[in-house]
């Protein structure tokens, strides 16, 4: 899991599909045999133009000048009376029957000539026994036609000149689709609308340039952690580097919150301390001695808020369990400390158990979970002796710890000690992986596959060291789930966390 390989991005991919699918125009896509990915993998490199439709914006990587039209599109817009939006990525194949030709500049492209799909069954005959490999321009004889005596076929030898020719121009039979049967090819509603994603999503597919994660033409320097260099540490430690569309992840999962209080109802507000950040959200279940989920908010130490958190409160609530979102400071304005961040956080878990019976919660069922630093600080709090406090040294059930960091000596070195004053001991006393021997309670640790190489790598060690250490732990896995979109899956009953969450608690 180097931090040195970037993966292709998938964005490209569905900003191509989704301007065609916002389009209205009338579609005329032909049926792809096998997966979209199988077949645009066996035209990738080959230049395509495309523009994203209405943006005017042509996609990275595509060739300029290649014409890519719609089969039959006619605008609704023109008959309005707008403005016609830019070409549509629809890429007019030449297809015989079962076959498709890929012209000499990429699909869609043959120059002069007749195509194959304006032949007859009569002439792909002829054209299958005049080459005797569709994928070179070696000709049969007419001795290895073995036409019958007398037969009625006609003599197709000017045909098959001029395939052979498109054939030595550069036309090839895309792998896959060989001119073998003459039969006329059926189109179902469902292969037409799965062909055309794949036909649609071409140009995005065979994009080269696009990646993330590192920048481009990246050399690598000497390390500085573990195999990676200052620029794959730094990179492994933002999201955006390697989260396409983050911010509208975030602004989603903002509206999903906003939109709960409209519908569900606004939390009610508690404060567990002095300090004006220093508040929690609980959103109450209609049950009474419900068990609690209090959840710790990531933002890399510094941005984020109760209010933002609440749309996971939803699920809990239909469950018969208690939300409670904290608020917390920034560490900006906490002398850079992250332990004053840890106390707070240790400090609003002891109210909930204390004062759970005031909200109708269950002080023996106090569970806690964050995400990203949040889930570090979730973490943190699994470690508390909570005798300090008062409370029974079991007084938190369970933790779910979502996308979090264990260890901080990767941290330190990377960009984020701009703004945490780390030291020895801040370091020391703030990775819960150095503290097992603290940590009672049931956790669940999670992570994406498509996170950052190190939030993958905290996570898998920390679980490793929790099972090595004979601690109840399980390992979560989410196939394909960005950093953002591995917090999402807590308000889904059926996503990676809110099953997990569920399956913690008992619900």
């Amino acid at each position: 899991m180097g931090g040195s390989a970037p993966r292709a991005c998938g964005v490209c991919r569905s900003q191509a599909l989704a301007a065609f699918l916002a389009d209205d125009r009338p579609r005329a896509v032909v049926r792809a045999l096998g997966s979209p990915r199988d077949f645009w993998g066996r035209v990738k490199g080959r230049s395509v133009s495309a523009a994203s439709g209405g943006t005017g914006r042509t996609v990275s990587g595509a060739a300029p000048g290649v014409p890519v039209r719609a089969q039959g599109a006619r605008p609704r817009r023109a008959a309005a009376g707008m403005a016609p939006a830019d070409p549509v990525p629809v890429l007019k194949e030449h297809v015989t029957r079962r076959a498709v030709l890929i012209g000499p500049e990429g699909p869609g492209t043959g120059g002069a000539g007749r195509s194959l799909c304006s032949g007859t069954r009569r002439k792909e005959q002829a054209l299958r026994r005049g080459l005797t490999d569709p994928h070179t321009t070696e000709r049969s004889s007419p001795a290895s036609r073995n036409t019958p005596a007398g037969s009625n076929e006609p003599d197709a030898g000017s045909y098959r000149t001029r395939q052979a020719d498109r054939f030595q121009a550069g036309w090839r039979y895309l792998p896959g689709f060989p001119p073998d049967r003459g039969e006329p090819m059926t189109l179902s509603r469902r292969a037409v609308l799965a062909s055309g994603a794949g036909l649609l999503a071409a140009p995005a597919l065979a994009q080269d340039g696009c990646q993330y994660g590192l920048p481009p033409g990246h050399v690598k320097g000497p390390p500085v952690w573990r195999d990676l260099d200052q620029v794959e540490l730094d990179a492994a430690y933002r999201q955006e580097v390697y989260h396409p569309l983050l911010d509208e992840t975030n602004a989603r999962i903002a509206a999903l919150s906003f939109e709960l209080r409209l519908r569900r109802g606004y939390p009610e507000r508690a404060t567990y301390g002095e300090h004006p950040d220093e508040g929690m959200d609980i959103y109450r279940a209609a049950a009474g001695r419900a068990p609690v989920f209090v959840f710790v908010h990531g933002g890399t130490w510094r941005y984020g808020n109760a209010g933002e958190s609440g749309f996971e409160a939803e699920m809990f609530m239909d469950r018969g369990a208690h939300f409670v979102a904290l608020d917390f400071s920034d560490v900006r304005e906490a002398n850079n400390d992250l332990g004053v961040l840890a106390d707070q956080v240790r400090r609003g878990i002891a109210w909930v158990v204390r004062n759970a019976g005031s909200f109708g919660g269950d002080p023996g069922r106090v569970y806690i979970g964050g995400h990203s630093s949040g889930g570090h600080l979730a973490a943190v709090a699994l470690t508390t002796d909570w005798t300090a406090f008062g409370l029974p040294p079991d007084a938190v059930k369970g933790g779910l710890l979502m996308s979090g960091m264990y260890d901080l000596e990767p941290v330190r070195l990377s960009y984020r000690s701009n703004y945490i004053a780390f030291t020895d001991a801040m370091e020391e006393a703030m990775s819960p992986q150095r503290h097992l021997d603290r940590i009672t309670a049931p956790v669940v640790v999670s992570y994406g596959t498509l996170e950052t190489p190190e939030f993958q790598r905290q996570a898998e060690e920390f679980a490793a060291a929790l099972e090595a250490a004979g601690k109840p732990v399980t390992l979560a896995v989410g196939r394909d789930y960005f950093h953002q979109d591995m917090w999402e899956t807590l308000g889904n009953p059926y996503g990676v966390n809110g099953r997990a969450a569920l399956g913690l608690m008992g619900l």
